[in-house]
């Protein structure tokens, strides 16, 4: 939010990554005019913003919409708030549903898609890349896991107990934030994956270090985050301390 005065017409400012979308809020009973379109035309280049946004109730008038096609301001009905993302190019980053307590108390994980294919990755490297004694699972719920998620598996679901479904949340974003060293055999491995990101192998040199999670690019983490954040409240774990750093990032 900008400041309640000095704002030049600007209310909210949006950002992701390196795009940024200056906003005018308008809670109007009547259709919104040129003079808001104006306003935040200027308030943009002042805020230096890449783009700009009209957001209102009432609907706008027929110069409203001159003045937008020219400006290239968008105009948006606050009914329509969902078609934001879309509007700068970006796909919405919705929390996902993919948590449910069972009536015994345990945890149902389901995902699909690129977070199941990464998460289900994740969850299956906890028992090779984390020492069995450091992480308390029991060797059933080893073999159950490695049994529902195949490898590069695109859709599963798994049940867990709330602590075992903590332990997959702070143990993969431990793996998610570990260093790879890039070399072309890893380069050749990680291409097999698709991760939206992968481009940035071309850009650190041969021998330099990797993040794992830098690979899956912003919306995908910003997926995965949303579904670690679900899977450890539907577990009742408190992060207020920042335990589980992937989520913070």
């Amino acid at each position: 939010m900008t400041p309640i005065t000095g704002d030049q017409g600007v209310d909210l400012i949006a950002r992701r990554g390196q795009t940024s979308v200056a906003i005018q809020c308008k809670n109007y009973t009547g259709a919104i005019g040129n003079s808001a379109v104006q306003q935040i035309f200027a308030g943009q280049k002042h805020a230096l913003a890449n783009f700009a946004c009209v957001i209102g109730t009432g609907g706008f008038t027929k110069s409203a919409f001159e003045i937008a096609s020219i400006t290239k301001v968008a105009l948006i009905n606050a009914e329509n708030i969902c078609e934001f993302s879309s509007k700068f190019g970006f796909n919405p980053i919705v929390k996902p549903k993919c948590c449910k307590v069972n009536d015994i108390g345990t945890i149902s994980i389901s995902l699909n898609g690129m977070v199941a294919e990464v998460v289900g990755g994740l969850f299956r490297a906890n028992f090779t890349k984390i020492p069995m004694g450091t992480t308390g699972y029991s060797e059933g719920f080893r073999k159950y896991l490695f049994d529902a998620i195949s490898v590069d598996q695109k859709e599963f679901e798994i049940d867990a107990s709330r602590i075992d479904a903590c332990r997959l949340v702070v143990f993969s974003s431990i793996i998610a934030l570990s260093e790879v060293t890039l070399d072309e055999q890893t380069r050749t491995i990680l291409a097999t994956h698709n991760y939206p990101n992968f481009e940035i192998t071309s850009i650190i040199p041969m021998g330099g270090k990797l993040r794992l999670y830098l690979l899956w690019g912003e919306e995908l983490l910003s997926e995965i985050q949303a579904a670690f954040g679900e899977i450890l409240d539907a577990a009742n774990y408190n992060n207020d301390r920042g335990d589980i750093e992937i989520l913070h990032l």
